[in-house]
């Protein structure tokens, strides 16, 4: 390097010399000084920083246990002041390092990495929070934002691979980032704060947890760290996010534009969707803290359309990562999407659809990736899912004006409408009813469990005879299987039973504990859609000719898929039908589903219909296969009253008379599957040879919302 390459006038290495001296001495008020003369050479650089680092030395750590209100004694305050004085001047090294020469960088953090013991000792020191001085105001955590703002810059993406030599170190900054970040939510929740403190203090702490969680290996350090926790430390971490988030609503509402200063409250939801991702038990506190409808609710707060053209608004952003949550966790699914329905929702998604930026092809021009619509109406097929979003409808918080706009709208019909017939399908089957027995008395499904199942596949009763959950027969070691009587369960176990209930046990165990298990009343609620449909689409079958069948009597099965919208339905020749497969693996190729199959095959009667479909839960995939037993046609105001599901259109004149179904087996089994995000992907062979497609949605465009079902053929 040539001569003079790093001098500097000899005024200015005065005062570095002077600045150097005074701070090795310990004199606090020329750190700041150091600084403003940092040295561009690097022996100079790496001398100033070594005389810094001696006043973080580990020995120098007050040994000190104070009440949270209690000030430190003279020698301990005097000691903290030189490692806050330290630590700016350390921070702003780091700082300096941007567009710094990658050689210089590394022997500076050689430095650094000869103390990272001692800088350690000093951060856990300060973030305890302990009052340097007696303070009659709250007190500001002067010590936890110190402590954030160097770990901040350590665990930068810029200078987290400097730390990737030491792994030991690295993995206490993280610890101590989450430590820091849960410690620093007051017990009593401590008062208000303004926007101003809001950012100096907390900003800090966000960034340093942020960085913690974006970049690797931080963030699988962080993961495993939050694996280890135990209950009580699960918790704390998800009130502290839940604290984070309410107290930015808080301290923003009056702001005239949040949306400049909403980073820590959209990136603390983002930050509980990868904890929540890469820890599931994790994830279970963050739900029952009821973070995601807190979040939601608190984000409705704010105005739904922002005044930025490239800013998304804040209910959006939250929508859409609410909505998302753990996508692939069915017990997240069935507890997180009716919370958050509850906490509007639903008012976000409408108007992001009624939004003057919305077009045909993207109604939803702020949300990113899947249709919100396709999704929600997709998780109908969950019975409770479709008791949320019913009440979302009609608990007000959308006005009728604004469901007026919907249908007149003709961007927002478009997607409404489809949206709406299919969601309110499974509404109309999953409708709350009194049911009568054979001796005439009424039950109440919403206090008494009344299911029409039974799983022999010989079962012969159906005359529509309910059974009462506690006098049906039940397996009692697999649970799984539930039968009419003593007889049919004895026939079963003959046939099919034995060989399956151990396997049986194993699987409704699993699925219990991943939130995916679907109890025996949601099963016959689940075969009610598909009675609701069968009926209706059974007219269609009768009459449209199967393309390629080997003769005009060739049986053909109804299939669904609930993963579209609107809602696919194929009416496949039983070749392609018992052909159908996700990943490889035929749907239907275990024994009980190919004895159904069987069965119908070899029904003579003609009196039997048969009918499957896929839905997605989670990271499973539901596999349906139900036959039912058809009867006499009756006109639809009879089959009503006799408690059968017509599908509406009661007493139109001129109404043919409608079959009524009775469902003699609903089989269901709930599968995992290796891509969540591809669960409803299925496998035809053949290609469309043998297929038929059908939809309910009605060849005019009619205004009303009408949710009795139409069939017509797609060609």
């Amino acid at each position: 390097m040539a001569r003079g390459a790093f001098s500097r006038p000899a005024s200015r290495k005065s005062k570095f010399e002077e600045a150097l001296s005074a701070v090795e001495q310990g004199l606090a008020f020329q750190f700041d000084q150091l600084m403003q003369e940092w040295p561009s050479d690097l022996p100079s650089a790496k001398r100033a920083l070594s005389a810094v680092l001696v006043h973080l030395s580990a020995d120098r750590v007050p040994k000190i246990q104070l009440a949270p209100h209690e000030a430190m004694d003279k020698e301990s305050a005097r000691r903290t002041f030189l490692c806050n004085a330290s630590l700016a001047v350390v921070n702003g090294v780091l700082d300096k390092m941007v567009g710094m020469r990658e050689d210089h960088v590394r022997e500076l953090f050689a430095v650094l990495r000869s103390h990272y013991s001692d800088l350690m000792a000093w951060l856990v020191f300060l973030a305890q929070d302990y009052l340097i001085a007696p303070t009659d105001g709250p007190n500001p955590r002067v010590g936890s934002r110190t402590a954030a703002n160097t770990l901040k810059r350590l665990l930068d993406k810029d200078k987290i691979k400097y730390l990737k030599n030491d792994m030991d170190a690295m993995e206490e900054f993280v610890e101590l980032v989450l430590a820091v970040w849960v410690c620093s939510v007051p017990d009593d929740r401590g008062p208000e704060i303004d926007t101003e403190s809001y950012a100096r203090f907390v900003h800090p702490l966000f960034d340093t947890l942020w960085n913690s969680l974006i970049h690797e290996p931080a963030k699988g350090i962080a993961l495993e760290k939050v694996a280890g926790y135990n209950h009580r430390q699960h918790r704390s971490l998800a009130d502290s996010l839940s604290y984070r988030c309410v107290q930015w609503a808080k301290i923003y509402a009056d702001d005239d534009d949040p949306l400049d200063s909403c980073k820590v409250f959209v990136g603390t939801a983002l930050i509980s969707q990868i904890l929540a991702n890469g820890v599931p038990a994790f994830a279970k506190f963050l739900i029952k803290s009821d973070f995601p409808s807190v979040v939601m609710e608190a984000a409705l707060e704010f105005p739904l359309e922002s005044n930025h053209p490239d800013v998304v608004a804040l209910p959006a952003q939250i929508g859409q990562l609410m909505l998302a949550f753990q996508p692939s966790n069915a017990y997240e699914l069935r507890k997180v999407v009716p919370d958050i329905f509850e906490a509007g929702l639903l008012k976000a998604i409408v108007h992001q659809l009624l939004s003057p930026r919305a077009t045909l092809e993207k109604p939803f021009p702020d949300w990113l990736g899947r249709d919100p619509l396709l999704k929600i109406s997709s998780l109908c097929f969950i019975p409770e899912i479709s008791y949320a979003l019913s009440w979302a409808l009609s608990d007000g918080t959308i006005s009728e004006d604004t469901f007026e706009e919907l249908w007149t709208n003709p961007i927002a019909r478009k997607h409404w409408r489809p949206f709406l017939r299919a969601t309110g399908a499974y509404q109309k089957a999953y409708e709350q009813r009194l049911e009568e027995d054979s001796d005439g008395e009424v039950y109440d499904e919403d206090c008494i469990e009344v299911i029409t199942l039974c799983d022999n596949t010989e079962h012969t009763d159906t005359d529509g005879r309910h059974m009462i959950l506690v006098d049906a027969v039940e397996c009692s070691w697999c649970r799984v299987a539930v039968y009419c009587s003593e007889e049919c369960q004895c026939h079963d176990w003959k046939k099919l039973h034995r060989e399956e209930c151990s396997h049986d046990r194993v699987y409704r165990i699993d699925r219990q504990l991943h939130g995916a298990w679907i109890s025996h009343r949601n099963r016959m609620l689940i075969f009610r859609v598909y009675e609701l449909f069968l009926q209706r689409a059974i007219r269609v079958i009768g009459e449209l000719p199967r393309p390629d069948a080997p003769s005009p009597s060739a049986k053909a099965a109804l299939f669904m898929d609930h993963s579209t919208l609107p809602l696919s339905m194929r009416l496949f020749d039983m070749a392609i039908f018992k052909s159908l497969s996700h990943d490889s693996e035929p749907m239907f190729g275990d024994e009980r589903s190919m004895a159904l199959i069987r069965q119908y095959e070899e029904d003579e009667t003609d009196t039997i219909r048969l009918t499957g479909g896929i839905a997605p839960l989670g990271e499973y995939l539901v596999v349906v296969l139900g036959t039912f037993v058809i009867e006499p046609g009756v006109d639809s105001e009879s089959s009503d009253s006799e408690g059968g599901d017509t599908g509406g259109e009661e007493g139109r004149e001129g109404e043919e008379r409608l079959p009524r179904l009775t469902l003699k087996n609903g089989y269901l089994r709930v599968l995992e599957v290796i891509n969540p995000e591809k669960a409803c992907e299925m496998e035809v062979r053949g290609g469309v040879t043998g297929m038929m497609k059908l939809s309910f949605e009605p060849p005019d465009e009619s205004d009303a919302y009408d949710s009795d079902l139409d069939f017509r053929r797609i060609k």
